[in-house]
């Protein structure tokens, strides 16, 4: 099975290198963008 970079998929698919960047979604479901949720807890 071969793989294909970013930039080989949006070139492929026609559409943007960051188009596909925000769409995929790590396994893990890790926060990427920076951002962290509060759970409610009051402190630190």
């Amino acid at each position: 099975m071969e793989y294909l970079s970013i930039r080989q998929t949006a070139d492929k698919w026609r559409i943007s290198k960051r188009r596909i960047q925000t769409s995929i979604k790590p396994k893990d479901e890790r926060v990427k963008s920076g951002k962290y949720i509060k759970n409610g807890k009051e402190g630190n």
